[in-house]
């Protein structure tokens, strides 16, 4: 009975452990989620420090979608993200439907963050 109680112990402090794990080369973590609060892969995200709002910088992804985004540990400021999709038809490449969500953070390097940002259906586009 002892070693079921620590193996169950075990178990859930690894569990808790993974949920909270935060990269160390980050200090803002961004989910992207749909209006429902799921996991919502797209394929954009964007920033630009709020006093120079014509700059922009793009986040990286290691694939064609992702839900989860990191800035580096470098980046702190008051800063808008921005994050966007596109869905082409699937019997017209010439259209597709677009998604848009942003927020405004202000990001300090010294502190984990976490946000965010609901990507909202904004219409579709022909070209």
């Amino acid at each position: 009975m002892k070693a079921l109680i620590f193996i169950s112990v075990l178990f859930l402090a690894s569990c808790d452990s993974d949920s909270n794990s935060v990269s160390t080369e980050s200090n803002l973590i961004i989910s992207t989620v749909d209006i429902n609060g799921d996991a919502y892969p797209i394929t954009e995200v964007v920033w630009q420090y709020e006093s120079a709002p014509d700059v922009f910088y793009t986040l990286e992804c290691d694939t064609d979608l992702c839900d989860i985004w990191e800035f580096p540990l470098e980046v702190e400021g008051n800063l808008l993200i921005s994050g966007y999709n596109s869905v082409q038809f699937d019997n017209d490449e010439f259209c597709a439907e677009l998604f848009s969500g942003q927020s405004s953070l202000n990001v300090k390097a010294d502190v984990q963050q976490e946000l965010s940002i609901e990507i909202i259906y904004d219409g579709a586009v022909c070209s």
